[in-house]
């Protein structure tokens, strides 16, 4: 179940290509890119019994073609570090190459790096990690925005403890005017007793002495 074959094209125009076996998938592969040459993004198509998959981004198409078994995800890795290494390689002199410009010298990069990821079963580990680090890295995006969220709700946190804190100092001043009010009341309250008790007092004896206090004089 490896990859058959692989090429590396500016738009329509091939640079390097590589195949392990003999059959018309090389004009099938002609067909797709004179389809694909101005598009950008990633794709697979099926013909027969094999896969075409393809990646294409400014220019550059790194395109191959695998049985229908083959696992997907290992192809386009494949795409993935062929792209790289091509860019390594060459730089950005493939824009101005002339078509097979790197045939000669990159058909074994081609040839090394299909085997590698049809047979070495290293390749699909590699893929996991890339996978993982993937992983890593949208979880590390959604854990920053799950702290900004958080700081949020520690601003939001602050702004209410400032409001409960202000409420408390106006609760307490509030208190402490009710309390000297009640004191006062109190104080009254007590006055008016103490003078009611005295005046009682005062009516009582009057009542018995008389009101000029005869008796005391007595």
């Amino acid at each position: 179940m490896p990859i058959i074959y692989s090429l590396v094209s500016r738009g329509a125009t091939v640079l390097a290509e590589h195949a392990t076996a003999d059959g018309n998938f090389i004009q099938v592969s002609r067909v797709i890119l004179d389809k694909i040459q101005d598009q950008t993004g990633r794709m697979s198509y099926t013909y027969d019994r094999h896969f075409f998959h393809y990646s294409a981004m400014d220019g550059l198409i790194i395109l191959c073609m695998s049985d229908l078994d083959f696992q997907r995800r290992i192809a386009f890795a494949f795409l993935d570090d062929i792209r790289t290494r091509f860019v390594n390689e060459f730089g950005s002199s493939w824009r101005t190459a002339m078509p097979y410009g790197m045939n000669s010298s990159f058909s074994k990069e081609l040839k090394q790096q299909m085997r590698y990821f049809s047979y070495d079963p290293n390749a699909d580990k590699l893929t996991d990690v890339q996978n993982k680090l993937s992983e890593t890295k949208s979880i590390m995006v959604e854990n920053i925005d799950r702290i900004l969220e958080r700081g949020e709700r520690i601003e939001i946190l602050v702004d209410r403890a400032s409001e409960l804190s202000e409420s408390s100092f106006k609760f307490t001043a509030a208190s402490r005017k009710l309390k000297w009010a009640m004191c006062r009341n109190n104080l009254y309250l007590y006055l008016v007793i103490i003078g009611g008790i005295l005046f009682l007092i005062w009516f009582i004896a009057s009542l018995i002495c008389g009101f000029d206090f005869r008796c005391v004089r007595k």
